[in-house]
């Protein structure tokens, strides 16, 4: 980009005869500043994308962990209910068997 300001200054002091050397230093040390800038914000939004990147990540790990101790759970309660189910049906059966025995007597 100084390039283009440097052959501008060379155009204007061919078409006006006049010497804008010091136009040209105050435009390209405004310039200079301003890409000073731009770097730094540009820095910034970089640590901050960085930064929710990684909270973003921590989350997902959390709910992962979240997510394996309850289908854990979910699972030692399913074995829990077909445990339950089946104690049910033994005792229905003995119940059945009670009563049939006890028919047999009357």
């Amino acid at each position: 980009i100084t390039s283009i300001w440097k052959v501008f200054a060379i155009l204007l002091e061919y078409s006006c005869k006049s010497d804008y050397r010091m136009l040209i230093s105050e435009v390209s040390k405004e310039h200079k500043e301003e890409m000073v800038k731009l770097e730094k914000d540009y820095q910034s939004k970089i640590m901050e994308q960085k930064e929710a990147g990684d909270t973003l990540k921590s989350n997902i790990e959390y709910l992962q962990k979240c997510v394996e101790d309850l289908e854990g759970e979910r699972e030692s309660q399913r074995q829990q209910k077909k445990r339950i189910e089946e104690e049910l049906s033994e005792n229905v059966k003995a119940r059945e068997e009670e009563v049939q025995f006890r028919l047999k007597f009357e």
